[in-house]
């Protein structure tokens, strides 16, 4: 496996930004500085493992950087395994990390989160669709 270290990136800031997000965001431990507590660690990731594998992060990142032909077609299943992993991962840390405590509004949350996914696909396609010809 040539490009363990992408995916294994991928995984750890997935599972980190999807970890915060559950626990700060979901769980309402930070209150209202979840956002900037989300923001952090999205920068910190991206700081950390951007290098390594373009920090994606979001299986549909992936989707929109496959759609523009930086990632070639062979990686992105890995790349997508691997964000899920990360993703089931941090659920489960979230988990352990706060025993018994469930969110009120999950349903919310997940209908919000597909609606943010397909608006950074939207973004990330946007310079695909560029008018100038050196692109």
């Amino acid at each position: 496996m040539k490009n363990f270290r992408s995916y294994f990136a991928e995984f750890i800031g997935t599972f980190f930004l999807v970890l915060t997000v559950c626990v700060a965001g979901v769980l309402g431990y930070a209150g209202p500085y979840a956002p900037i507590a989300i923001g952090a660690v999205l920068m910190v990731m991206v700081y950390a493992t951007g290098y390594i594998s373009g920090d994606h992060l979001n299986p549909a990142v992936s989707l929109a950087v496959w759609i523009r032909g930086k990632l070639p077609t062979r990686e992105v299943l890995p790349y997508i395994i691997a964000q899920m992993l990360g993703r089931d991962s941090s659920r489960l840390g979230s988990e352990s990390v706060c025993p018994g405590r469930k969110p009120d509004h999950s349903r919310r949350i997940s209908v919000l989160s597909g609606s943010a996914s397909r608006v950074l696909v939207y973004l990330c396609s946007l310079p695909c669709h560029s008018q100038r010809g050196d692109r």
